[in-house]
């Protein structure tokens, strides 16, 4: 009997101590309690008696708290309940379940609330804790050796079973034990650990109260996003047990002393807080302390406690203004992450390279953006946001903003923001790449950095930094690089495909040439894909484009052959045939003094009005533009405003020669030189010709060439092989007589030159295209071809939109005529033309007959419709848009009648309106004119149908419109609710001002009915506000009935983490490949986050809540992190979206872990293999199709 009791406590000790198998349980497992004497009290805790423990019949139960995270489990001051089904209890399994739970409580160091005198009467009277402690450990041991008896002895999991179910539902639901517990929490927890998190609880005081009797087993508080504007002075004193605690983005001014106390705290945030210094015992959590963040805080430099944290491995001490004394880094050896971002650093040590640094962030002070207008409001506002800009004294940043308002128009242009910054921001504070930091032969970039061998991350926006060089190759665990904001930036190393990068980026680098900017803008895999190809040889590029622009009989064609010609005449100054869409020729000119030569594409552009819709589709910013107009018609009549109109919004940053043409014909003409330029800066000059004698065509053909050289593409480096697929499709074009090639017929081709790999075959393509050598569109139906000859793509347009009578008729073309349009083009490309134009937004089809309609050839006349009185009565409301365009671009309107066709039946067009009918609402959309466009809806929704306009017009600005500017109106809500047939209109401009003066009403300028700001913002479209608005929320809900087929909104999240070096690229499958073919599906609107661990959570849950289904891209990397973790699980538990699982990676260790069991029954799509990536996607799609229509069934 000695001997088995000796084998009871050995086996009792060894369960306790099997790590592994404790792990497995508590991670699978929410639900805990123990057994403990019915009649208990401190007499039998301190003399407990074995009989006591064995009798089942007389055990009360005690449901435990799990703390936090499962990992601290604790008695709360309650009676129990009587286990009534005790018998049960001594089955095995059930009995293995109380020794698991019982050995969770033998690892703990304390077990006992402050105050138990209710779980065991008498413990007011016992003064020692630690004690009462030994002795519950002893009596849980006890307990444990009892279960022995019974419990498993095989090695099967520990389950919950419906009788271990049944003692723990039955015992929370009497009323002295309920009330401890929080109600509703996912996991069954005291009020204290179920409140440790509280963040975005608009709190204004820290809570205290909350965790009486529970202040030592409280091992993470998360406060942030609150309002607290003070810290009980006692907090440290109680919360001794601290591990984790973040108390950022409140309001308090100081943190109490007594932090010296949390002697294992191991990571603590206050950042963006009112802080000016740490509390001066805060060193003395230097054995412990691994995480600070103290950043947005404006702080007198870096409290020269931190110095002394010698186990710190992470400071996060962004935008804190003045920092010195970095020398003292060098205690800090175990220092990985070190964020000193936006702020003012006069000298970087020499001893920062002695760390062993993996993060790094020395982003320099930073400035305005220049992507908005400003207001000088909102200007200020912008300064304040960094504690080194916030000490501009006041009246100098009224100096700055009105001596940077060049028109005096109150707001600053994005341009104008962008002088102030150079002229001002930039030289006012010390940044990499000039002064004292110049750094010349590594570009700006402090030598001392490439000591840093282990960084995986490197953050340096903000500065002046001219180059990478070749040593960012010493970074071989480089994983990201930020270099965003280096205005100054023109080159990058090769040396940067060669290392494990994941992402770079290079936002705002406007001087940037190498890699070309078409390149950055295409995203990472390009640029990574072209400085790869770099490696392997370049060639120096000088080449763009000549867009001869003008009306009809200008003389365009007639000014080529002058520039053209050594003699600088052309001998077709009368009556030169019409140019028929866009005419394109080849012009090298040597370049003087050296053996490079310019290389330009000449584009001829046809002046006459009916090719205007074709045009926008070949002005970019990598061109000279030459606008031409005739003197002999005066510049009155030379249509001057629409083209510099044109050319500003396609092409903002090009530059522009205004040329007179025939002037041996007249003796006297004139040109407001002053005020065109003034209204137009990116005109570079003035010039006045005649092709037909010479006369100031040299002068301009040099003006040409310098204007030219000075534009910052010139002198890119381009891969060899790209240039060298260029000439070969040159030669093939003029060998073979082909315009166009299959995909196919390319592949082989670009074999020959060197690139056999398909992703940077397209990269090479897309290139080209931008450079205007090839016309490629990477679309589901239109990849398969490639246009060799961009001529040929001109002629199909003209083919359809021509001054010459052509098969279509009043803005319709039947599909039987294809063939009259473009007959002499072989037959089995006319479905490929015909889809072209439709991606171009030039024609639409028609669903209910076999025709297409090309809207900028419709007729004039607007045809009869019916449309009604409003009647609200009869839920007939109606509303308006109005939109007051400075300058309205030839072909936005009509492209957007054909996106906004999809949304109607029935509908009628004619050029300058149209009118759609869907679902009991009917819409008229009509260009009043030049410069205006009137949206009128109605049905039970109007507003509805003027949401999607204005999403439409919004992104038809943003891909093809960039420098459009216009306001746009609505009326007074007021005067809609009295039904006045000619409402006050509200500006959408208006309303943003009184935004920022934080006016609370507005009065309508025809009625002075008063509406409250809130009211008005809330009735326009949330795309040009700062922040999502809730009314448009609950409208795209109702627009599903007005789409023809309902999308799907998808939001994707993955992390970076997960993105494949270069070197497992044909290993794993790279999550932006499956957010690429997610979004090539017509029926899905994706959205996606791939920082989910750094990203704001408010953010992320307006995102998740907003979708219809959430996809994860889950991994070992995902599940290793808490941050990730807990999205997922909070996305499926608390805010019970529909979830889809992607398995990414090469390994599924995460199955072993706590996540395998909650996601046990979702929904898996297996992307670990990348041979089967083309049936797993397609697997995907049908995923999300069934989890979007299971949530609707249970809706």
């Amino acid at each position: 009997m000695k001997n088995r009791a000796r084998v009871l406590e050995f086996n009792t000790v060894m369960k306790c101590k099997n790590a592994e198998k404790l792990f497995e349980f508590f991670s699978s497992h929410s639900k805990f309690f123990c057994l403990l004497p019915s009649e208990f009290d401190a007499k039998k805790l301190q003399y407990p008696s074995l009989l006591s423990v064995m009798d089942f019949s007389k055990q009360n139960v005690h449901i435990l708290c799990p703390g936090a995270k499962m990992e601290l489990l604790h008695f709360l001051d309650d009676p129990g309940v009587l286990l009534t089904n005790f018998d049960a209890m001594l089955e095995g399994n059930n009995a293995a379940f109380l020794q698991k739970c019982l050995s969770g409580l033998l690892i703990q160091e304390e077990t006992l609330p402050t105050k138990c005198s209710v779980l065991i009467p008498g413990m007011e009277h016992i003064q020692n804790k630690d004690r009462c402690e030994a002795w519950m450990i002893r009596l849980c041991f006890m307990y444990m050796c009892i279960l022995e008896l019974h419990a498993n002895t095989d090695q099967t999991a520990v389950t919950m079973s419906r009788e271990v179910m049944d003692v723990f539902t039955s015992t929370l639901k009497d009323k002295q034990v309920a009330h401890l517990f929080s109600e509703g929490d996912l996991f069954i927890r005291c009020k204290g650990h179920a409140g440790s998190s509280m963040a975005n609880n608009n709190l204004q005081e820290f809570p205290v109260e909350q965790f009486d009797n529970v202040y030592m087993f409280m091992t993470r508080l998360d406060f942030q996003n609150n309002k607290i504007k003070s810290l009980p002075p006692d907090l440290f004193t109680k919360f001794k047990a601290l591990e984790y605690l973040n108390l950022s983005k409140n309001n308090f001014t100081e943190v109490p002393k007594g932090i010296g106390n949390l002697t294992v705290l191991t990571e603590i945030d206050l950042s963006s807080n009112r802080l000016k210094t740490l509390p001066s015992d805060f060193e003395n959590v230097s054995h412990s302390l691994t995480s600070l963040n103290i950043s947005n805080n404006n702080m007198e430099g870096l409290p020269g406690c931190i110095f002394k944290l010698v186990k710190l491995e992470e400071l996060y001490a962004e935008n804190i203004g003045v920092v010195e004394g970095l020398d003292q880094l060098r205690n800090l050896m175990e220092l990985k992450v070190l964020n000193l971002g936006l702020n003012l650093i006069e000298k970087i040590p020499e001893e920062l390279g002695d760390l062993q640094l993996e993060y790094l962030d020395l982003s320099g002070v930073p400035w305005v953006p220049a992507t908005t207008y400003q207001s000088v409001i909102a200007f200020m506002k912008q300064l304040q946001f960094n504690n080194v800009t916030m000490n501009i004294d006041i009246a100098e940043q009224a100096k700055m903003f009105k001596k940077a308002d060049v028109d005096e128009s109150s707001t600053l242009t994005p341009d104008e923001v962008q002088v102030l910054t150079n002229d001002r921001l930039f030289p006012m504070y010390p940044r990499f790449g000039k002064g004292s930091f110049a750094f010349e032969k590594s570009g700006g970039i402090p030598p001392v950095l490439f000591n840093l061998k282990a960084l995986k991350k490197l953050v340096l926006r903000y500065h002046g930094i001219t180059m990478v060089p070749d040593e960012i190759k010493v970074f071989t665990n480089l994983n990201e690089i930020d270099l965003s904001y280096n205005l100054k930036m023109v080159t990058l190393s090769a040396e940067l495909a060669a290392l494990p990068l994941k992402q770079l980026h290079l936002k705002e680098c406007t001087a940037l040439n190498t890699p070309p900017k078409e390149i950055v803008s295409r995203g990472f895999l390009a640029v990574i894909g072209y400085l790869k190809r770099l490696r392997l040889g370049a060639v120096q590029c000088k080449r763009t484009k000549l867009m001869m622009v003008g009306l009809g009989g200008a003389g365009k064609t007639s000014l080529v052959q002058s520039l053209m010609s050594q003699r600088y005449r052309a001998y077709m100054d009368h009556d030169e045939p019409i140019t028929d869409g866009i005419d394109i020729k080849t012009w090298n000119i040597p370049i003087q003094e050296t053996s490079d030569q310019l290389m330009f594409s000449v584009w001829d552009f046809a002046g006459q009005t009916v090719y205007y819709n074709t045009h926008q589709f070949f002005l970019s910013n990598r061109a000279v533009y030459l606008l031409l107009w005739n003197v002999r018609q005066g510049y009155e009549h030379a249509g001057l405003d629409f083209w510099l109109s044109s050319i500003a919004c396609h092409a903002p940053k090009a530059p522009i020669l205004v040329v007179g043409t025939h002037i041996d014909k007249v003796e006297k003409f004139r040109l407001p030189e002053v005020n065109l330029k003034a209204r137009y800066p990116q005109i570079v000059g003035f010039h006045y010709v005649s092709s037909y004698t010479g006369i100031g065509v040299d002068d301009l053909r040099q003006t040409i060439i310098s204007n030219t050289l000075q534009q910052k593409y010139m002198g890119e480096k381009i891969p060899e092989a790209w240039l060298t697929l260029e000439k070969r499709l040159i030669a093939y074009h003029e060998e073979k007589k082909v315009d166009i090639l299959p995909f196919k017929q390319l592949e082989t081709i670009s074999a020959t030159c060197g690139i056999f790999d398909r992703g940077e075959l397209i990269q090479a393509v897309q290139f080209l295209h931008d450079l205007g050598a090839v016309q490629f569109f990477d679309t589901d139906f239109l990849r398969d071809m490639i246009v060799i000859y961009p001529q040929w793509i001109v002629d199909v347009m003209a083919c359809l939109v021509t001054v010459h009578q052509g098969a279509v008729k009043d803005g319709k073309m039947l599909l039987k005529d294809i063939s009259k349009v473009w007959e002499d083009y072989p037959s089995e490309l006319h479905p490929w033309l015909l889809r072209l134009t439709e991606e171009f937004d030039l024609t639409c089809s028609l669903p209910d007959e076999e025709a297409s309609i090309v809207p900028c050839l419709l007729p004039d006349g607007e045809p009869e419709y019916d449309w009604p009185h409003a009647d609200p009565r009869k839920n007939i409301r109606e509303s308006m848009t109005v939109y007051k365009f400075q300058y309205l671009p030839a072909g936005l309107f009509n492209r957007a009648q054909v996106r906004l066709h999809q949304y109607s039946k029935g509908a009628l067009l004619w050029k300058t309106g149209s009118f759609m009918k869907k679902n009991n609402h009917i819409a008229l959309m009509i260009q009043n004119d030049e410069q205006e466009v009137i949206v009128r809806a109605q049905g039970f929704r109007p507003e509805n149908f003027l949401f999607i306009v204005h999403e439409m017009i919004e992104t038809l600005i943003r891909e093809s419109y960039s420098g459009v500017h216009y306001d746009f109106f609505i009326p007074c809500m007021d005067c809609q609710s009295r039904n006045v047939k000619d409402p006050s209109m509200m500006s959408y401009q208006k309303v943003k001002r009184a935004l920022e003066l934080n006016v609370p009403f507005l009065q309508c300028e025809k009625f002075f009915h008063m509406l409250s700001l809130q009211e008005i913002k809330d009735a326009m479209p949330s795309d040009k506000m700062d922040e999502v608005d809730s009314h448009l929320r609950n409208s795209v809900r109702e627009l599903i009935d007005l789409t023809t087929e309902k999308t799907v909104s998808v939001f994707f999240v993955y992390s970076t983490k997960d993105v494949p070096d270069l070197k497992d690229a044909e290993k794993c499958v790279h999550p932006g490949t499956i957010l690429a073919d997610m979004r090539s599906q017509d029926d899905l609107k994706v959205s996606y986050t791939d920082q989910p661990e750094s990203s704001d959570m408010e953010a992320l849950t307006l995102s998740i809540k907003a979708n219809d289904v959430i996809v994860f891209g889950l991994s070992d990397n995902f599940a290793n992190d808490d941050v990730c973790k807990k999205l997922l699980l909070y996305t499926k538990d608390v805010l019970q979206r529909p979830i889809l699982l992607l398995l990414l990676g090469q390994t599924k260790n995460w199955q072993k872990g706590d996540l395998n069991m909650p996601l046990g029954d979702e929904v898996f799509v297996d992307m670990t293999k990348i041979d089967r990536y083309q049936h797993k996607i397609k697997e995907l799609f049908v995923a999300i199709k069934k989890k979007d229509e299971s949530k609707k069934k249970v809706k």
